[in-house]
């Protein structure tokens, strides 16, 4: 029986049908459902500058502390970026004196020392052999011209994508090392590829061979299990994880994650596929999920949640210690659940999605990361629509603004102990619908409580822990300790809704990794005199994922 034809008589008995077979087990909604799939917002330092090796300068011989001459003037060949009268006025404090031949190779470091102030990072100056004559010494300035670009190693890319990726720096040019970095960092977003750059001295005095060397990472996966479900879908959970790295020849990407929950009550599937738009950093992903699911216990209750997304991500500012991206995209999203065949809840919503995230590299080794998140469809949604909306009538729902601010910190302590803080919320001004409730719990929220436990329409939550990464025989072992406290609020609660509910939990736990191996565990404990939807006085959470 479609939900359109459901009369007022069998949508009262399925309503009284429903209530009676949910008193006696916790309800789920789609919305939870996508919850306990979310992939929660990581930690992610800035990756170190690329390397960059260059040639080192010409060490002055033994003896160039012991001779002395006098220098008349100073001779420049190889210089085309300045004129040998502007590179003679940084040096003219050793004319007309005696001075060494440690003295002389000083005044050429000076030179180079001045090339690299302007940016030409890979210019050098010489002292080339020769026979002074009426006090002129020649030196040779390499100002670091590309002759000839090459890749080394690739097998995955062409050396025609790695080169065409460097953008203005082409072999005849002269550029700057802040350019050379950017480039090969750009190279390295591209996916199963880490590259650095080497410079090597040219067949012609005065120019540069360019060598990208690269490792390349064509197919990557990972097999994980984990008990992050709620009971009534099947806490023990297996997913298996691919991705393959420029399956078509353009830096594109593809990425598959199959899950299944205990007695299959959870079956969920996703891909993602994202390409680059330009020679910047620049990608654009499509991607798409698809989840259905059974509630354990005598109602015959099921449903299913799909969603995509259309999103643009563009890196724009990366230094060596920093990192902004801003992103726009569009979602759509869609859920029901049916009872005995009969949709009791139809939902979809369409969003504009605009995000910006930044991380920074701290001196002391610490690292702060900051996203923030925007989504509309410029509709509001009121909570007489929610209440009164008839049985199996299909909700388009409306989102005039939904902001989520999360913060991380992670800063070294004394002793080796590190000190982490997290915190996460969302404000809305009206009611949320059930795909983009707030929500608290889980493994990756408040660690006391089962995922999705307690839902609203604003909210937020901290964490605070203390982690002691050491090395045990060859493995990386971080015991912690932490704290989670959070509140969800409801916007014009009904008189059966709350307005406001708090969840806190303290605990500890480890993670490991050993080669591909990494685990993870927590055992938390709730504070707040409140019990847990599935009974529980304490909860473990617990994941193995096994990379290859």
């Amino acid at each position: 029986m479609s939900a359109s034809t459901i009369g007022p008589r069998s949508a009262l008995l399925a309503s009284g049908c429903l209530l009676a077979c949910f008193g006696a087990q916790a309800q789920i909604t789609p919305g939870q459902v996508g919850d306990t799939l979310k992939k929660p917002i990581e930690l992610q330092p800035v990756r170190p500058a690329p390397t960059v090796q260059t040639q080192p300068q010409e060490a002055p011989p033994a003896s160039a502390s012991s001779k002395t001459l006098t220098v008349q003037q100073f001779e420049f060949a190889g210089n085309t970026l300045f004129s040998g009268a502007e590179l003679s006025a940084l040096v003219k404090d050793y004319l007309n004196r005696p001075v060494t031949l440690l003295d002389v190779f000083e005044a050429a470091d000076k030179v180079a020392d001045f090339y690299v102030s302007k940016g030409y990072t890979l210019a050098s100056v010489n002292v080339p052999p020769q026979k002074i004559e009426l006090g002129t010494v020649r030196l040779l300035v390499s100002e670091g011209r590309i002759a000839r670009i090459s890749a080394e190693d690739n097998k995955l890319y062409t050396s025609e994508q790695i080169t065409e990726q460097l953008g203005e720096i082409r072999p005849g040019t002269v550029y700057q090392g802040g350019a050379l970095a950017e480039r090969v960092r750009n190279l390295n977003t591209l996916p199963g590829l880490q590259a650095k750059a080497i410079v090597k001295p040219g067949e012609r005095y005065g120019t540069s061979d360019l060598v990208i060397k690269t490792v390349e990472d064509p197919v990557s996966g990972s097999l994980i299990v984990d008990n992050f479900g709620r009971e009534s879908i099947g806490e023990m959970r297996v997913s298996a994880f691919g991705q393959v790295n420029n399956p078509l020849k353009v830096g594109d990407q593809l990425q598959l994650l199959l899950l299944r929950s205990e007695e299959d009550l959870l079956r969920y599937g996703y891909f993602a596929y994202s390409l680059p738009v330009n020679f910047s950093g620049t990608r654009l992903t499509l991607s798409y999920g698809h989840a259905e699911f059974d509630v354990a216990g005598t109602a015959p209750v099921d449903g299913r949640n799909d969603s995509a997304r259309l999103l643009l991500d563009h890196p724009l500012r990366i230094t060596p210690n920093s990192r902004l991206n801003v992103s726009l995209g569009a979602s759509r999203t869609e859920a029901d659940s049916d009872f005995t065949g009969i949709t009791f809840s139809d939902t979809s919503i369409t969003l504009v999605e605009v995000g910006a995230s930044y991380t920074y590299n701290h001196a002391n080794l610490a690292v702060t990361q900051a996203v923030l998140n925007l989504s509309s469809n410029f509709d509001q949604l009121e909570r007489s629509e929610l209440a009164t909306l008839p049985l199996g009538e299909h909700l388009n729902a409306g989102q005039r603004i939904r902001a989520e601010l999360d913060i991380q910190h992670l800063r070294p302590l004394v002793k080796g102990f590190q000190l982490y803080g997290h915190f996460n919320g969302v404000y809305s001004p009206d009611p949320l619908s059930d795909i983009t409730a707030y929500s608290l719990g889980g493994p990756n929220g408040i660690r006391g409580y089962p995922a999705s436990e307690i839902r609203g329409d604003r909210g937020y939550f901290g964490q605070l822990g203390i982690n002691f990464p050491v090395a045990i025989a060859g493995a990386r072992v971080t015991p912690r300790i932490f704290a989670d406290s959070g509140k969800v609020f409801t916007v014009d609660p009904g008189p059966a809704d709350f307005h406001e509910k708090t969840l806190t939990s303290v605990g500890f736990g480890a993670d490991l990794q050993y080669q591909r191996i990494n685990a993870k565990v927590d055992w938390s404990f709730p504070r707040e005199d409140r019990t847990s939807s599935d009974g529980e006085d304490d909860r473990v959470f617990g994941s193995l994922a096994v990379s290859f």
